[in-house]
């Protein structure tokens, strides 16, 4: 089962596929185990880049597109956290956060709608104080 990060907490999201081996355990993931695409002949990158791109295809549309909400969430949050807040690339964070959830908002189940809509509420939120210098 994927989760959700919020300020309110991780929400769980169900999985509508049973092929668990598509998900990456970021525990056990370790960049140095990467292959080093200098050293891949041209077939390789290609063996690659398809494999990739069917465990993209064989991943439903509207987890990835999750996963980014909470990365757009992350990017305005980071960019509004610091000494002196960056108001211009969070506000294109968030605003690209709230076309997206406009357009799954009925493609979700309610849970996760509205969680999603909390976290880009306090962020409009946390925008605006920023914005006033509070």
């Amino acid at each position: 089962m994927s989760t959700l990060w919020t300020p309110e907490g991780e929400h769980h999201v169900p999985r509508n596929n049973s092929n668990n081996d598509q998900v990456v355990n970021s525990e056990s993931y370790d960049p140095e185990s990467m292959p080093n695409i200098d050293d891949m002949s041209p077939e390789e990158i290609e063996q690659m880049v398809e494999k990739v791109r069917t465990e993209v295809l064989s991943t439903p549309a509207i987890q990835i597109i999750l996963n980014h909400v909470s990365g757009l969430g992350e990017l305005a949050a980071i960019h509004l956290s610091v000494d002196k807040p960056d108001l211009e690339s969070s506000k294109l964070a968030i605003d690209c956060l709230d076309a997206i959830c406009q357009t799954i908002k009925d493609k979700v189940d309610s849970q996760i709608s509205d969680a999603v809509s909390t976290m880009l509420n306090q962020l409009q939120m946390a925008w605006v104080n920023a914005s006033s210098g509070k």
